[in-house]
This record gives C-alpha cells, structure tokens and sequence, in this order.
C-alpha cells in the first residue's frame, strides 16, 4: 500500500459483507457528508493509521537517470531507486447507527473467521490482527433516540515508499599535495 486511499475500497467491501447493509449505507467518515435519509440502519468507517512495526525490508534498483549528467561519464549512467516497505498498524473506527445497530456491529468481532472476509483480506494484503470492545454510545449521545454502537478493528498493511537517489553524476575537483603543487584535475 502506498497510500491509506487504497483501503478504503475494501474496508467498504468488508463492512457492506458483514453488517448486511447496502453500499450506499456504508460511508467513509470525515468527509463533511450528512446522514443517509431515514431511519434504517447505516455505518461509517474511517481507517487511522497508528503506527509502524519492526524493520523495514529495503529494496534498491537501478534506474534511468533522473538529472542531467556529465556525458563524458558515458550513455549507461544510473541512479538508484529506493524503496522500503514497513509492516503499518492500522484502526478502523466502525460506527454503526439506528435499526438493529447491536447486531449488526456484534458480526464484527469474529468476522475475518468467515471464509469470504478471510479471502478479501487476504487478496488486498490486509490482516486482521484484532477488534477492541463494543461500545454502546446511545446512552452517552441521544438516550434511545438513535441506536448508536462503535468499535476499532485492528488491522497490518504494508506501507511502501520510493524515493529516487541521485548518484554523483561528476563534479570538478582538483587534488593538490602537501606543498600546495597540483597533482590532477578533473
């Protein structure tokens, strides 16, 4: 994964699965988005990047060179491309509101044991590692207005970056010796 973006397709599939409601009653939170209309159920879900573990796994390769460089080096120069991948910690905050809301999140605590979600996961390099507690916020919100339950989903991803390294693609110098006399140049 080179961006959180690339989770979100996902999630959104793993969620619609499991908490048996339509695509459009799952929403990636944060986006300045209202409710859906009515009173049938619907979630959000919004994946936080928490932190990274272990060492990373660094791959180098050659590539075509990104600056200009000296001709006099000849037609074959290169820089170097550099990429480390990092095992990611990720938490999906899972919100889940109005009809049979208590049900619905309760399918998530052992959801990645269903074959489906377990292939998904897997297909998109995402593993599943833990979920935190139900937590009931109707009481603490809107006392039996709406039906509101939440809940963290624990998950690893490998993060990738690249970065180019310009290799020296020569520089002038000049070599003296102790009494100052020049000895070469280049």
């Amino acid at each position: 994964m080179r961006s959180i973006k690339e989770c979100y397709v996902p999630l959104h599939e793993v969620l619609c699965t499991v908490l048996q409601l339509p695509a459009d009653r799952v929403i990636l939170a944060n986006q300045g988005r209202g409710a859906p209309p009515g009173t049938e159920a619907y979630a959000t879900y919004w994946p936080e990047p928490i932190r990274a573990h272990g060492w990373p796994i660094v791959d180098q390769e050659d590539v075509p060179a990104v600056a200009d460089y000296d001709p006099a080096l000849g037609d074959h120069w290169t820089d170097l491309r550099h990429t480390l991948r990092v095992n990611m910690l990720l938490s999906v905050t899972v919100n889940v509101y109005n009809a049979d809301a208590q049900t619905r999140i309760m399918r998530l605590v052992h959801a990645h044991f269903r074959p489906d979600i377990s292939s998904l996961l897997h297909t998109h390099r995402l593993g599943w590692q833990s979920v935190s507690n139900i937590r009931n916020l109707t009481h603490i919100l809107q006392a039996g207005i709406q039906p509101r339950f939440n809940i963290d989903i624990d998950l690893w991803s490998t993060f990738e970056t690249t970065v180019d390294v310009l290799r020296a693609a020569g520089t002038p110098f000049t070599l003296h010796d102790t009494n100052n006399h020049i000895i070469s140049e280049g």
